[in-house]
């Protein structure tokens, strides 16, 4: 793997082994078999057709975690999953509802209407109803959940399908579930209807696929990874499709549709692994080969030619980014130096950012609502004391009561998500020294690493004390348009090392690419006791904020 900056991988190839798309595929066909269970039992189906349901969801239940901590090396990894709950995590969130689900199908199939235990007390009755209830909506999770966990990644044909991949993948799983009921005797008109619709989701899924030949799609359509894909695709699709249609009726057409479903639904897990290996494969030929694959038309990718368009690009973004609000998750974890965990805090809330351009520095207002679940006293509502005050009297002011809540013994004010931008700006550019570190071709574009080190006051971080603190890093930016996609921003001080990165995305409402993870590291060696402390926000659902903000 070719590494970019801190010598990190430029992007990292899925290294799952074959135990995790068999978990896909497991914990997927349990999760939809959990809720037919629930669904039949409150609708008073054929209760053996409940209680096979049951049997199937338990059946993965079990295998699912076996095949997790085969794939992860040692049963205390995956405890380690469970030590924190991260919402905005979708390993995290996968993790527990595993760990939800497994107990609640367990129960459901002791006492839960028609279960092994006979005659149980009201108690264990209604034990067993809620049980069946709770499998049937971690179910939901368990099939989807994965196809996110794929969509949220770096990896580019994978992030293309993000939207579509928790669909796909939870029709798959229908597919299966219903297909194994079938297997066990339950050929009825409802279980024959179910598979169709699972089977008509796939066809299309597919056909959008083959029909949109979209460049990041390729490696869905050609190589091994093409071969796996389209192989899934059709017997899970159009092959379970044609049968269930026309011949309905005939037992025989409904056992080998029923086969073909389940065997596309664990192919296609296989297809869509071995096509992100071959989306970051195809990253690297084009950066092996050079800039002569992204197009005839090439950018100029001298560091004059990248430093001008990017600082073209800052300028006009600062008129445009202005007087936004966005929702904002944010962790802090404090670890040992062994990288034993010491304490987390979550809070959420909203960030308010702008650009000053008299001052020519961008303010972020972090208003935080809530920490750990509790609701912050006595707050004042930002809106109102933008309303009311200037900008940079109320920054300082939520800051001050913001500060309270930080864990870990730095004490930091310079976490803003667009602080490398201003490297850019005519005030710091003349100080700034660039290098081209990286090209890679990105399919249809060309993105740059460019390399920045500060050589001169002032400086855009400083001490308690006014001393300067020089920074380097990496802008990661679009040849063709000088747009910053990521930024990588580094200082070191008197034995405390910290790293702020922040991702860029595209927000379709607002026209603009905008801040929406931004991660901090610090690691602090000035005591006998090393300390290290990650951040992480994520910013959601960006709106302009439509008032007179005075700016002193």
């Amino acid at each position: 793997m070719v590494d970019g900056y801190y010598g990190q991988p430029l992007l990292k190839a899925p290294v799952w082994t074959w135990e995790v798309p068999a978990y896909f595929f497991a914990g997927g066909a349990a999760g939809i078999a959990a809720v037919i269970a629930a669904v039949g039992a409150l609708t008073g189906a054929d209760p053996s057709l409940v209680r096979d349901a049951r049997w199937i969801a338990a059946a993965g239940a079990i295998v699912s975690p076996a095949l997790l901590i085969s794939d992860l090396g040692r049963p205390s990894r995956f405890l380690n999953m469970l030590r924190v709950f991260k919402v905005q995590s979708a390993m995290s969130v996968g993790a527990w509802t595993l760990a939800l689900f497994t107990p609640s199908v367990l129960v459901s199939i002791l006492w839960g209407p028609g279960g092994l235990v006979p005659d149980p007390s009201l108690g264990l009755r209604i034990a067993g109803h809620a049980a069946g209830i709770a499998g049937a909506l971690t179910g939901v999770v368990l099939a989807t959940y994965t196809g996110v966990l794929l969509g949220v990644s770096a990896i580019p044909v994978w992030a293309a399908h993000a939207t579509t991949l928790p669909v796909h993948f939870a029709a798959s799983s229908l597919g299966a579930a219903v297909s194994i009921l079938e297997l066990a005797g339950h050929r009825t008109p409802a279980m024959n209807a179910l598979g169709i619709a699972a089977a008509l989701a796939l066809t299309i899924a597919s056909a959008r696929i083959e029909i949109g030949r979209k460049p990041v799609s390729k490696p869905l359509t050609s190589g091994r990874s093409g071969l796996l894909t389209r192989l899934g695709d059709v017997l899970s699709g159009p092959v379970p499709l044609v049968l269930r249609l026309v011949w309905a009726g005939a037992a025989p057409a409904r056992v080998v549709a029923a086969v073909a479903a389940i065997a596309g639904s664990l192919v296609t897990r296989f297809g869509w692994i071995a096509a992100g290996r071959a989306s970051i494969a195809a990253m690297l030929v084009a950066l092996l080969a050079g800039p002569a694959l992204v197009g005839a038309q090439k950018p100029d990718l001298s560091t004059k030619a990248l430093v001008a368009s990017a600082a073209k690009y800052v300028a006009e973004y600062q008129e445009q980014f202005k007087f936004l609000l966005a929702d904002e998750a944010y962790v802090q974890t404090t670890f040992t130096a062994g990288g034993e965990l010491k304490r987390q805090r979550q809070m959420t809330g909203e960030l308010f950012l702008t650009y000053l351009p008299g001052d020519g520095e961008w303010i972020a207002v972090h208003d935080i609502t809530e920490v750990d679940g509790v609701a912050v006293r006595n707050r004042e509502d930002l809106r109102l004391l933008l309303q009311k005050g200037d900008v940079r009297g109320v920054a300082a002011r939520i800051a001050a009561r913001n500060a309270q809540f930080n864990i870990g013994r730095l004490g930091r004010n310079f976490n803003e998500p667009t602080l490398a931008l201003l490297l850019l700006g005519p005030k710091r550019i003349k100080g700034v020294d660039f290098e081209r570190r990286r090209v890679v071709g990105a399919l249809d574009r060309t993105l740059v690493g460019l390399g920045f080190t500060e050589r001169e006051r002032p400086t855009l971080v400083r001490t308690a004390l006014g001393r300067p603190l020089y920074a380097k890093g990496t802008l990661t930016l679009d040849a063709a348009t000088g747009r910053i996609e990521r930024t990588e921003f580094e200082i070191k001080d008197a034995g405390v090392l910290s790293r702020l990165t922040t991702e860029y995305a595209p927000d379709e409402k607002l026209k603009l690419w905008v801040p929406t993870v931004f991660q901090e590291r610090y690691e602090d060696s000035r005591e006998r006791e090393r300390e290290v402390v990650l951040c992480e926000a994520r910013y959601t659902n960006y709106r302009r904020f439509d008032v007179t903000a005075k700016i002193k």
